[in-house]
């Protein structure tokens, strides 16, 4: 039987994966996929790079049967072809993408630091913009990469050690040393 999260991650991906092409090639960044998720199952986010990366990545943490497992390696085999398909439109739209995350998650830091407690309750649904940032970073530029090493000291200065924020199933798919910003808590 198919878990909730895994069903809700895949779904996506799966949804994501069939209009990527024409994604690719507009110039928005993000596309609203025009479909719902399945009754019980948390809505769908508009498409993105980030949004099908992230999504890929929970499945896999997620996956729990040896048929989610293989549907999972289906489908990250597809976004792979896809990826090597359409390269170039794939670079240049997730150094788009990189660069609105990029600005959403500085002002979500600025917000952070003038009134943390506020924050304490949402960050980890606010720090997707930073996992996103991550997922995309290899497919750009190694310029882009400076400003972001700005923003993730100052949300070091901001936090103390933690435990993980999102769904425990999906941890495995996050380790610490590398999503070190998904294993923290915003301080007093």
């Amino acid at each position: 039987m198919a878990t909730g999260l895994f069903e809700t991650e895949a779904g996506y991906l799966h949804a994501g994966l069939e209009q990527l092409k024409p994604y690719l090639l507009s110039d928005e960044v993000y596309w609203n996929l025009g479909l719902r998720a399945p009754r019980g199952l948390a809505p769908y986010p508009q498409l993105t790079l980030g949004n099908l990366l992230l999504a890929e990545a929970k499945a896999k943490g997620a996956a729990q049967s040896e048929e989610e497992r293989a549907r999972i390696k289906d489908l990250s085999e597809q976004l792979e072809a896809q990826r090597d398909e359409w390269r170039s439109a794939w670079e240049a739209k997730a150094e788009q993408e990189f660069g609105v995350r990029l600005r959403q998650w500085g002002r979500i830091l600025t917000e952070i630091g003038e009134e943390p407690g506020r924050h304490k309750a949402s960050y980890a649904s606010e720090v997707r913009d930073r996992a996103e940032l991550d997922l995309l970073k290899d497919d750009l530029p190694g310029g882009l990469h400076a400003e972001l090493a700005v923003w993730d000291a100052r949300l070091k200065r901001l936090t103390q050690a933690g435990d993980f924020v999102w769904e425990p199933e999906v941890k495995g798919s996050f380790p610490k040393e590398d999503y070190w910003y998904l294993w923290v808590k915003l301080k007093q």
